[in-house]
């Protein structure tokens, strides 16, 4: 029997689970669990299925543009930052083409998802791969970041077009990994009573680690974006004091902006998913727990959406989108 906790497990990693699916009919009724598909009302079935098919198109549609304009225009994919953003963007289109869809099928037709441990283990791993996925590459995108504004002469050395397509494959191998690994973990995952260090691998990998890494490299690179202006304003007024207060300039608020924007729609966005998981091991199942769950999923899921908005909008962005929308192929202007 696989417990209500491990379908918390399969929520996170894939953003879907049955509840408290057993070998047999007997055995589910038997136990009085809940959690299934079957216990979503037509209601919510419908607006599940509604909001998670209007999500992959969205999904698919506002990160296709950000995939065709990189694979198209050499302003673009010549940055190796660039090639990132691709790889982010590929990996949540992956999550609108298959996660998605095949989570509405499940939903109208649970059947199959609710008696077939082959279509568990699908889930667990098709689910474990795409929010791994996203999760690496926006780790690796924040990274290159912060060591191009740290240590620039030092990245233009260490973070050749060869190599970061290397780094693309081993992070997408290293998803594969992991999610093949999902395949073997136990079914108590999140037993209320424990909270072994698989749990704790479990939730450093999907919430806490990149929130570290977002929150650390933002800060760092406000700090080398503020000691900068303080160097320009040294050398361009011999009497500057660099002790005495200033007003933060446009630079600084900027990288403060970016840096505060990426932290806080990471935690909005994710958070939920994992509070309610840790909030269910604690304190045992709640009340309409899987409907719960899906909304979290649905909030979670906003991130891939938004993701273009906040990596892929400059100024050289926006004239690719033109250009492609309008079908000119002309080149554009280098990214400065």
């Amino acid at each position: 029997m696989v417990s209500n906790d491990d379908n918390s497990t399969l929520l996170q990693l894939g953003g879907m689970a049955n509840g408290s699916a057993t070998e047999n009919l007997t055995d589910t009724a038997a136990s009085g669990e809940t959690g299934s598909y079957q216990d979503l009302t037509a209601s919510q079935t419908f607006l599940i299925s509604t909001a998670y098919s209007l999500q992959a198109f969205i999904i698919i549609l506002t990160n296709v543009p950000v995939v065709v304009a990189v694979c198209i225009f050499s302003a673009l994919h010549k940055k190796v930052h660039n090639i990132l953003i691709l790889n982010l963007s590929c990996s949540n289109i992956i999550k609108g083409v298959l996660l998605l869809p095949v989570s509405v099928v499940c939903i109208q037709h649970n059947d199959w998802f609710r008696y077939s441990a082959f279509a568990k283990q699908l889930f667990k791993v098709t689910g474990g791969f795409c929010n791994f996925g996203t999760l690496m590459a926006l780790v690796a995108l924040s990274l290159e970041k912060y060591i191009y504004i740290q240590y620039p002469f030092q990245h233009t050395r260490l973070f050749t077009k060869s190599r970061i397509l290397i780094g693309v494959l081993v992070i997408w191998l290293v998803t594969a990994l992991f999610s093949l690994s999902l395949t073997a973990t136990s079914n108590d995952l999140f037993a209320p009573s424990t909270f072994n260090p698989v749990n704790v691998l479990v939730l450093s990998m999907l919430f806490v680690f990149p929130l570290v890494v977002l929150v650390y490299t933002n800060l760092k690179i406000a700090a080398v974006v503020r000691q900068q202006v303080k160097r320009i304003h040294a050398s361009s007024r011999p009497t500057y004091d660099s002790s005495r207060p200033s007003f933060l300039s446009r630079y600084e608020i900027k990288a403060i902006k970016e840096g505060v924007h990426l932290v806080l729609l990471y935690f909005l966005l994710y958070s939920p998913s994992t509070f309610l998981i840790l909030i269910e091991a604690l304190y045992g199942h709640m009340p309409d727990i899987f409907y719960k769950h899906l909304l979290c999923q649905l909030v979670l899921y906003i991130y891939s959406i938004v993701t273009p908005v906040v990596h892929a909008s400059n100024v050289i962005f926006r004239r690719a989108y033109r250009k492609f929308l309008t079908c000119d192929r002309t080149a554009i202007a280098p990214q400065p």
